[in-house]
């Protein structure tokens, strides 16, 4: 599928901002897992297991799943593993390459911008995106989101909710939590941002699944055009 035949939102140019250049980095790209396998990423990780799951289950078995962002293909494999059809995008090759390494069986794998996705209107059931849109400055956000909802029926991504709570123990644990520099910009929004953000995307809630019901302010939306 071209650039040509798919319909996607947005402009005819696409901005560079921090993650746009950060993950080019093939020494970042190969050290990815690693990083992301030590102290609470593992706990993280097998939470948003959990919730992708209930985030899926009203997609049938075997029907098209395109993971935007995909990355070295964590979140690709797990679809995979549970029946879907999966197609993974993202603007890296750098990351591409190492999902390709990784992945056994290969799936699809589609160098793409998400603000610019290469697929017609309609070709998924879902279309996913884990922690892509935290990366992401506001007009990009709504840009990528409304490019999601174009090419799926439905749009499941995490997201972090502001809360007082959280931004108390953001500030403490950031540098022992996270494998980004600890001056990456990493978005999180109030309730009524990401309202907005949702309604100029042409989206809607449908229903969300906490990380961890009570203790975690990110939350995984299921989204659907108006």
């Amino acid at each position: 599928m071209t650039k040509r035949e798919s319909r996607t939102a947005g402009q005819s140019e696409t901005r560079d901002y921090v993650a746009k250049m950060y993950y080019q980095d093939q020494q970042i790209a190969e050290s990815y897992d690693y990083a992301r396998s030590r102290d609470l990423s593992t706990v993280r990780w097998a939470l948003d297991r959990r919730a992708l799951r209930r985030c899926f289950e009203d997609v049938p078995a075997s029907s098209p799943v395109l993971d935007i962002a995909c990355g070295t293909g964590r979140v690709t494999l797990e679809l995979i593993k549970q029946g879907f059809k999966v197609v993974g995008t993202d603007i890296s090759a750098a990351m591409l390459l190492v999902a390709r390494q990784q992945l056994r069986p290969v799936p699809p794998l589609v160098l793409a911008d998400a603000e610019r996705l290469p697929f017609r209107e309609g070709t998924f059931r879902a279309a996913t995106a884990r922690s892509l849109i935290g990366n992401l400055p506001p007009e990009v956000r709504t840009r990528v989101l409304r490019a999601a909802g174009l090419v799926a029926d439905l749009v499941i991504v995490d997201h972090t909710i502001r809360t007082r709570l959280g931004d108390l123990r953001r500030r403490v644990l950031r540098r022992r939590r996270s494998p980004r520099p600890s001056n990456y910009p990493w978005a999180v929004v109030s309730e009524a941002e990401l309202a907005a953000q949702l309604d100029e995307a042409g989206l809607v809630e449908r229903r969300r699944v906490y990380r961890l019901p009570g203790l975690s302010d990110a939350v995984w939306l299921v989204l659907e055009r108006h």
